[in-house]
């Protein structure tokens, strides 16, 4: 867009000038140019009117302008969308208006609605369940023809607003038009029957997830065969005694003293879902791989693929590397353990190293090594040594720290038998095994320790210091180093390592999960309807990653969070109005769609199936 200047001349012979915001666009004729409003008054400076049009571009786009926040433009910016709403309402209001228009003398006083319930984003969801044939896969996973419009309304309640079946119940009844998108009679849904069908869903699991995977390969085609593995978990709201599922284990939260239950996912290389699995909270993550590997090998089967692994060393152990290996698949991983010391002297050197950027602009360096039947990428990362420097120094400050205060107790004389400085230099030693292995802990005694006075024997400890071991000194040739493994020995070292980076994709899958799909916390008490809630999260996950890469692939970087806030004004609400005959006249409708949010729906292809409802109420 962009503002020009025409100067018009009156049969008088005076010249005035008018002002235009101008848009350009490509028509098979070729670039042409319309007028999108005409200004009045106008008077700007010149030289800030390109930030203007770029303002109002920006705007109607749904981004945020940077130029929107000067006070010299922000006045001509508001009048402007100001203008272009009113000017779209009208536009829209003629285009729907037709032959079959109905007159009556309404009396404006007595205007007013009803029964106000959100719509923009239930189109969104509602349109790409279609895209995914969700419906024809519920059919063959053994969903009732009765429930399978409640199925849709609950699986896109938890894409709009995520949170326990009973919150999910209380949307679509009192919140949300799902439940006239979907026909649902809400005076007869009781919300034990969300949980019914939540369980009916889990149930079909197998078959909806293979169907799933097999429509988004269809609608999004690709000749890549790249899926990542990883596992993470979420915490229980209550202690969840009756939950088989609910065990205490290490927290990806930092939710340790809740019970906890744990998601394996696989991912393609675009973030689409293909697999999910769910286990206890406390489960190994290696032990989660055979399991992974037979479910993706029926999909090959099935589909003729074989699929590269990408996985977090987590699940990476030397047992699975070699489990990878007897099934012919392809990997490309961090082995668990730490194999850059074996690498000590190329790390030292950097010789024959290339030098690339990762996603943030920080230098990476890449060596490739072939040895044998797999390769090894030795990467140098400057982001990964900042990171891992600072995390050591702040663990180093925080162990000294602990130590300090025990060698206080000590000389204070709180704590001096020696079982119980043992026991808290053990527990200092646990918490900071990497840094307590650098130092010796010497204990200092008194003078009587071991006699027996009084019948009792002495056992006092006067003083703790500790002394650093050099022979433990640090490596700095290896902060920031990691190695890679693949079976992919043709390619060279940039796509290895970028082929690994691709883990980000199961990173942002889980943050989608947990921030935007109600993933946390799990409320249910019964290990089948944990599942089954679990289970509805990565189905609405299914939704949320094919609405993002469809912008993706239109050039649009707006996430389903920011999509969902800019169409979430789109309403559909009851217009109540009575006539000069006292006739109370109710119009169900939906509101008028605002510029930025008819450009999202053109963009994904999303169209409102309601139509206008009327209904006669009340003669007065």
């Amino acid at each position: 867009m962009y503002i020009r200047a025409v100067d018009t001349k009156t049969k008088t012979g005076k010249t005035y000038t008018k002002y235009q915001l101008i848009e350009s666009y490509r028509s098979e004729k070729g670039p042409r140019q319309r007028i999108i409003l005409t200004l009045s008054d106008f008077d700007l400076a010149k030289p800030l009117w390109p930030a203007l049009a770029r303002a109002v571009s920006e705007r109607l786009g749904g981004v945020e302008s940077i130029f929107a926040e000067d006070e010299r433009v922000k006045p001509y910016l508001e009048a402007i969308l100001a203008k272009l709403s009113v000017k779209s309402e009208i536009g829209f209001a003629d285009a729907i208006r037709d032959e079959s228009a109905n007159y009556e003398r309404i009396d404006l006083t007595s205007a007013n609605h009803t029964k106000v319930r959100t719509l923009g984003p239930e189109l969104v969801g509602w349109h790409f369940y279609d895209l995914l044939g969700f419906e024809r896969t519920l059919r063959l996973a053994g969903i009732k023809e009765s429930d399978l419009g409640l199925s849709r309304a609950v699986i896109l309640a938890r894409l709009i607003r995520p949170g326990s079946d009973l919150r999910t119940h209380r949307f679509i009844v009192s919140n949300s038009s799902l439940a006239e998108l979907c026909s649902i009679d809400v005076t007869k849904l009781a919300k034990d029957r969300v949980y019914r069908v939540a369980d009916a869903l889990y149930k079909g699991k197998e078959i909806i997830e293979r169907e799933l995977f097999r429509s988004e390969r269809t609608l999004f085609p690709t000749k890549e065969t790249l899926f990542l593995f990883d596992l993470t978990n979420t915490y229980f709201e209550g202690n969840a005694r009756a939950n088989t599922l609910a065990k205490y284990g290490r927290s990806k939260e930092k939710r340790s003293d809740c019970p906890l239950v744990s998601l394996a996912l696989v991912v393609d290389d675009r973030g689409l879902p293909v697999y999910s699995e769910i286990y206890e909270g406390n489960v190994s993550e290696p032990r989660t791989l055979a399991e992974v590997l037979t479910h993706l090998g029926e999909l090959g089967k099935d589909d003729l693929f074989s699929p590269t692994i990408v996985m977090d060393r987590g699940i990476a152990t030397i047992e699975n590397i070699a489990l990878c290996r007897s099934r012919n698949l392809d990997y490309v991983i961090i082995e668990r353990a730490n194999r850059a010391p074996r690498y000590r002297e190329h790390f030292a050197s950097m010789e024959g190293f290339s030098e690339h950027k990762d996603a943030n602009g920080s230098p990476v360096r890449l060596k490739k090594l072939s040895q044998g039947e797999v390769s090894v990428v030795l990467c140098s990362s400057a982001g990964r040594r900042d990171k891992e420097s600072g995390i050591t120094t702040q663990a180093e400050e925080r162990f000294l720290a602990d130590v300090a205060r025990l060698e206080n107790s000590i000389a204070k004389g709180s704590i001096q038998r020696t079982q119980l400085v043992s026991e808290r230099i053990g527990r200092i030693k646990a918490k900071y095994p990497k840094i307590a292995a650098r130092y010796d802990f010497v204990l200092a005694y008194g003078e009587d320790q071991g006699k027996v006075i009084n019948r009792r024997r002495v056992d006092r400890v006067t003083k703790l210091t500790i002394e650093p071991k050099p022979t433990k000194d640090r490596d700095d040739s290896l902060l920031g180093a990691y190695v890679i493994e693949t079976t992919h020995n043709h390619l060279d070292e940039d796509t290895i390592w970028g082929l690994y980076m691709t883990l980000t994709q199961v990173e942002n899958a889980f943050r989608s999960l947990k921030s935007d799909l109600g993933l946390r916390p799990v409320y249910h008490q019964l290990a089948t309807r944990c599942a089954a809630h679990l289970f509805i999260s990565v189905l609405a996950y299914h939704l949320l990653s094919a609405i993002e890469l469809t912008l993706r692939d239109q050039g649009d970087t707006r996430s389903w969070k920011t999509i969902k806030e800019q169409v979430s004004p789109h309403v559909r609400s009851t217009l109540m109005l009575t006539n000069d005959q006292g006739v109370v006249t109710h119009l169900r409708i939906s509101s008028v769609p605002e510029p930025a949010q008819r450009d999202i729906y053109a963009l994904l292809g999303v169209r409102d199936p309601l139509g206008r409802i009327k209904t006669t109420a009340a003669h007065l």
